[in-house]
């Protein structure tokens, strides 16, 4: 048997699988759109009304701007480290599960952060969103 003499992990199929067939199926952990859903509650006011201006109808998609599906999905990930971090939300048993959930969704990040290689442009280009973080 090829997947337990080998390393590694290999999917072994127990049935026959048509083609087509969904057999593996993941959620993104975070993700963004150009709503700024989480920018609204994670930045500063003042990047936040660029929403509102004219220019926010033209965009580029990795552009820095609050409405930018990157930017909204960086966002979310602050969100995310925000209520994994508090201590306060752990009153009643909804807050406890939303700060489980983060911390879930945090881990699983770091362990695809552990698993690629990033090269030396990724780092100092994630910098500059920090300087809007409340």
């Amino acid at each position: 048997d090829v997947g337990r003499s080998c390393k590694g992990r290999y999917l072994v199929a127990r049935q026959p699988i048509r083609a087509g067939e969904v057999f593996l199926s993941e959620w993104p952990i975070f993700q963004g759109g150009p709503a700024a859903k989480y920018s609204r509650k994670a930045y500063e006011e003042a990047f936040v009304a660029q929403v509102d201006s004219p220019e926010a109808s033209v965009l580029d998609d990795d552009c820095l701007h609050p409405c930018s599906p990157l930017i909204d999905c960086m966002a979310g990930m602050v969100l995310a480290k925000q209520t994994a971090l508090s201590q306060d939300l752990c009153d009643d048993d909804a807050a406890k599960e939303r700060r489980q959930s983060a911390v879930l969704r945090l881990r699983k990040l770091a362990s695809l952060t552990r698993s690629t290689p990033l090269d030396a442009g990724a780092t100092t280009a994630a910098e500059e969103p920090r300087t809007y973080a409340r």
